[in-house]
């Protein structure tokens, strides 16, 4: 079971993650906060990498590495601007989705096949996420109403797609190097990418000086969940690690209501709470 518990850890430090990205967000540049947070990421775990020896690359590496950086820069952004305006409780749980995405990408990907019980969960999750976009319902048809009007929730929606195809070839990748050089190296290329971005931002240096010490703080947080969740996909099929992290959701809901003294407290949880059977229901029956 230490693919479960390197989920699970992965899961808190992502919740842990995304909470400090809604604190920070509304005072430095999204791109700053996001190439200098992934830079930082890559700068630990090449070092690792290298100090542990380059492992030998197999020729899939470069296709996996190109499609999950390409859609990580994107995932990154829409990600970080969702953050800088909606609810932290209200627009991370639609990451929640991502399970039952793969249900089909993983299959088509890496012809990996969970039960035909993960259905079920996937039946939970999609009900969680109607709950939990249905605060201010007015009719049945409100919470897709919504996802309309809430920019930010229909971008993470958006983010669990494309992270039900980046975490395949995760596993591609990892699989034809090894977890340290493989994510370190995508990390590298993500935040190279967001600083381009960056150059469009006013004085972006001295922005990253200025927030030196929130970068490194974000960026270990990130390369940590990063080794764990990689390692336990060597480990299990993608479907079953991704839904132990989306367990995510339940430390994200409290975060957002504790910390950020978001509304619709036990609407949020208890949405999240459906979306966290709906996982242990595609992992464990």
């Amino acid at each position: 079971m230490l693919w479960f518990i390197l989920a699970l850890l992965s899961a808190f430090l992502v919740a842990t993650h995304q909470m400090l990205i809604k604190k920070y967000v509304k005072n430095v540049n999204e791109f700053v906060l996001s190439s200098g947070t992934t830079f930082v990421a890559a700068v630990i775990l090449l070092t690792i990498s290298f100090m542990r020896g380059v492992p030998e690359i197999s020729p899939s590496f470069y296709s996996a590495i190109a499609v999950t950086a390409s859609l990580n820069v994107i995932a990154t952004i829409l990600i970080y601007k969702a953050l800088k305006k909606a609810d932290l409780s209200l627009a991370m749980p639609m990451l929640a989705w991502t399970p039952a995405f793969l249900i089909i990408t993983s299959l088509i990907i890496l012809g990996e096949r969970p039960t035909t019980t993960g259905f079920v969960g996937i039946a939970l999750t999609v009900i969680g996420s109607y709950w939990a976009t249905a605060h201010q319902r007015q009719g049945i048809l409100e919470p897709f109403r919504l996802l309309l009007k809430e920019k930010g929730v229909l971008s993470i929606l958006v983010v669990a797609f494309i992270y039900s195809i980046t975490a395949n070839f995760d596993k591609k990748m990892v699989l034809a190097s090894d977890v340290y050089f493989g994510t370190g190296m995508t990390w590298l290329i993500i935040s190279t990418t967001l600083f381009i971005f960056a150059l469009y931002y006013n004085h972006p240096i001295a922005e990253f000086k200025k927030n030196m010490p929130i970068l490194l703080m974000l960026g270990t947080i990130l390369a940590i969940s990063g080794i764990a969740a990689n390692t336990a996909l060597t480990m299990q099929i993608v479907p079953y690690v991704i839904a132990v992290k989306r367990l995510s959701t339940i430390f994200v809901v409290l975060y957002g209501v504790l910390l950020f003294k978001e509304k619709h407290a036990h609407q949020r949880l208890s949405a999240a709470s459906i979306m966290v059977i709906g996982a242990l229901v595609i992992l464990f029956l």
